[in-house]
C-alpha cells in the first residue's frame, strides 16, 4: 500500500526538472528506505516539503537515471540537513529519495558545488550545479514564471491542435492532464477534448472524479486514460474509427 503525497516545488527546481511546479512521492516507500532517520511519516513529509519548496542547493544527480534528475539540499535545523532526489519521469516529477544527515555534510555539498562551477567557463553558466536562491532571483528579475510559460493562455485552437497531434492514449492523457492541472478549469479542458479528434464526452461521475483529483497529477492522468479508453471502446462498438 502506498501513501502518495503532492509537494510544491520552488521555481528553480521546477525549471531544472523542466516539469510542473509539483512532485509526487510515495511516503511509505521513502520512509521504508531510511526508517532510522525519521520519527514518522509526518516528519518525512515536513522535511521533503521544506527542502523542495526552498532548497539552498540544487545539483544534478551524479548517478542520474534520466536527463532531468536532481538532488536538492537544505539545512533544516542546527544539527541536520535534508536532501531530496527528484526526477522528471515522462512529464511527472517523482520524488525517489529523501534523507536527513548531519549538518556537516552540507558543507561538503557546498564545496563540491563551488568546485564544479569553477571548472565551467570560470562562471558555471553551463554547470549542472545551481545555487537555488540566485536562480530564483534571476527568474523574478526577468519576470519569468511557470505560469508565463504554461498553457494558461487558454488558446483553444492551439491546444486542440496539440491534442489532435497525439497518436496514442498515453500522449493524449498527458496533454489533457497538463491543460487541466494548469488551468484548473474542467469545462475548458472538456471543451477541447470534446471538439478534438477524440470527441470525449465523459460521464458526470468521471467529471466529478477529475475535479476531486485536480491537485494530483498522476491520478488525473490515470483518469484521462480511462476516459480515453472508454471512448475508444464506445467508438469501436459504434463502428467509428
Amino acid at each position: 500500500m502506498s501513501d502518495l503525497e503532492i509537494f510544491n516545488l520552488s521555481i528553480s527546481l521546477a525549471r531544472a526538472l523542466q516539469g510542473e511546479r509539483e512532485a509526487i512521492g510515495d511516503l511509505k516507500l521513502l520512509l521504508n528506505r531510511h526508517p532510522e532517520m525519521f520519527e514518522n511519516i509526518k516528519d518525512l513529509r515536513d522535511v521533503i516539503s521544506e527542502v523542495v519548496s526552498e532548497p539552498e542547493i540544487i545539483r544534478k544527480n551524479p548517478k542520474a537515471k534520466s536527463e532531468h534528475d536532481y538532488m536538492s539540499y537544505k539545512q533544516i535545523s542546527d544539527t541536520k540537513m535534508g536532501d531530496v532526489g527528484i526526477r522528471n519521469d515522462n512529464g511527472t516529477n517523482v520524488i525517489y529519495h529523501a534523507n536527513k544527515k548531519r549538518l556537516r555534510n552540507i558543507e561538503q555539498v557546498r564545496k563540491n558545488t563551488e568546485d564544479k562551477e569553477n571548472t565551467v567557463d570560470g562562471r558555471g553558466v553551463h554547470s549542472p550545479y545551481t545555487q537555488a536562491q540566485s536562480l530564483d532571483g534571476r527568474l523574478v528579475d526577468n519576470n519569468i514564471s511557470s505560469t508565463d510559460e504554461s498553457i494558461i493562455s487558454k488558446n483553444k485552437e492551439i491546444l486542440t491542435e496539440n491534442l489532435n497531434k497525439t497518436k496514442n492514449i498515453h500522449d493524449a492523457s498527458d496533454v489533457l492532464t497538463n491543460i487541466f492541472t494548469q488551468t484548473k478549469d474542467i469545462n475548458f479542458t472538456l471543451d477541447i477534448a470534446k471538439f478534438s479528434k477524440y470527441k470525449l464526452n465523459p460521464t458526470h461521475l468521471m467529471q466529478s472524479k477529475l475535479k476531486q483529483n485536480i491537485e494530483h497529477k498522476a491520478k488525473t492522468q490515470a483518469l484521462f486514460k480511462i476516459i480515453l479508453e472508454q471512448q475508444r471502446q464506445k467508438d469501436r462498438s459504434n463502428g467509428r474509427n
